[in-house]
């Protein structure tokens, strides 16, 4: 499963556990962040091909360094925690060192649980799908 994805959704006391385990090594550090932001949602109108700004999107980004990688993360809403440990795991996971095993299990466990709301959230939605019959005239 992608990271980004664990990041954006993944429980919180999960990342927080994962970022902890990484954020103890004493060359991690963090650059810059949590900050808050905004973002401009844009999408092109097919009508005439122009942009259209359909809204501005609060997010909170941060930047930190493991072992001399640097590590990005931008998540929605304000979220100082998911933003700080998401930059930390991303700087992780570019470099080797003696918790990428652990590391790499919590974010297992992490996608397993972010899978299994996914699964139920498709069965919520298949029990609302409509059938129409429609017959030709």
């Amino acid at each position: 499963m992608d990271v980004s994805l664990i990041v954006a959704e993944a429980p919180l006391d999960i990342l927080r556990e994962a970022g902890t385990l990484i954020s103890a090594l004493p060359d991690c550090r963090s650059l810059s962040g949590p900050a808050l932001g905004m973002y401009a949602m844009i999408h092109r109108e097919r009508v005439c091909d122009q942009p259209f700004i359909l809204g501005e999107l609060l997010v909170t980004s941060a930047e930190a360094e493991v072992n001399g990688e640097i590590g990005y993360s931008c998540v929605l809403g304000d979220e100082p925690e998911r933003a700080r440990f998401g930059a930390i795991i991303d700087a992780a996971l570019r470099t080797d060192h003696e918790r990428s095993d652990a590391l790499a299990r919590v974010l297992e466990r992490a996608g397993a649980i972010v899978k299994e709301r996914h699964n139920q959230e498709k069965i919520l939605a298949e029990a609302t799908r409509v059938e129409f019959d429609v017959r030709p005239n």
